[in-house]
């Protein structure tokens, strides 16, 4: 009398075992992916054109969650950055020496309007270039131009050399005062969230302009002719190039006081007072 054998059940982890694990964990196998990676080692260590990092994708998050494409700066800290602090991350990021010119951060675009003097903006508001730039060029060669004629008008009357050093005079200061007006900072809005010295009372004021991504004040316009959020908005000069707000309007009323004085200078003393005392030889 013969007795059957006890069938064995086969174990759950040996009907589950995929074939390709056991390709896997053959050492064969693990000794010819190791050679493989010697070999690519060898062949970058041999090239010395390539490197480890041209291996990589391009936009792989990194462990800080930044990308490894640093044209871009991160996503997660620029809601709260201002424009100037956004294209100096990406400066530092980009790692390229020729964003810097002289020690000075290039100039970048916000909006219409072109920041030619980053660092003066950021500090005292000054090297701001607005969309119509020959305007203010068209009158400093108006003042040019009527510079030349009183000086003119004053050797025909022979008013002396002391007139022609005031037209002079008056001409360097409507340029500069020309120049401080279409190169200053208008009051451009910048500010991601209200301020936090602003009165309860001026908050519900302020409105989110969808368009520059910021707060204006209860004061503030987007201009579309420079395409950014201006507080204090009084209107946009042509002739100065740029917007006159806040920050400027101050610099816009002196160089009008200044060309001003300067027409009561050619009437009243070219023109009519100065041949009464000063009589033609």
């Amino acid at each position: 009398m013969t007795i059957a054998a006890p069938q064995t059940d086969t174990p759950l982890d040996d009907q589950t075992q995929d074939p390709l694990n056991d390709e896997n964990d053959d050492p064969e196998n693990v000794d010819d992916d190791v050679q493989l990676a010697d070999q690519s080692f060898e062949r970058i260590g041999e090239d010395g054109d390539y490197d480890m990092e041209s291996l990589l994708p391009s936009n792989v998050p990194n462990t800080n969650g930044s990308a490894i494409d640093k044209g871009l700066p991160n996503p997660d800290t620029t809601d709260s950055m201002t424009p100037l602090e956004i294209h100096m991350q990406t400066n530092i990021e980009n790692d390229n020496s020729a964003s810097f010119c002289c020690g000075q951060i290039k100039p970048y675009n916000l909006g219409n309007v072109q920041i030619i003097f980053p660092d003066f903006f950021d500090t005292s508001g000054w090297g701001v270039l607005g969309p119509h730039w020959f305007g203010p060029a068209c009158v400093w060669l108006i003042l040019v131009g009527a510079s030349h004629l009183c000086i003119k008008a004053i050797y025909w009357r022979n008013l002396g050399i002391g007139s022609i050093v005031i037209c002079y005079l008056f001409l360097a200061l409507c340029t500069y005062r020309l120049s401080d007006v279409s190169l200053r900072d208008p009051g451009i809005v910048l500010d991601k969230e209200i301020p936090a010295h602003v009165p309860l009372d001026r908050v519900n004021q302020y409105r989110f302009c969808d368009r520059c991504q910021v707060w204006q004040p209860p004061d503030g316009v987007h201009c579309p002719e420079c395409n950014v959020c201006v507080a204090g908005y009084d209107h946009h000069c042509v002739w100065m190039g740029t917007c006159i707000g806040k920050r400027n309007y101050r610099q816009f009323v002196l160089f009008n006081m200044s060309w001003l004085y300067y027409i009561v200078y050619l009437f009243f003393w070219i023109l009519t007072f100065g041949p009464l005392f000063i009589k033609p030889r």
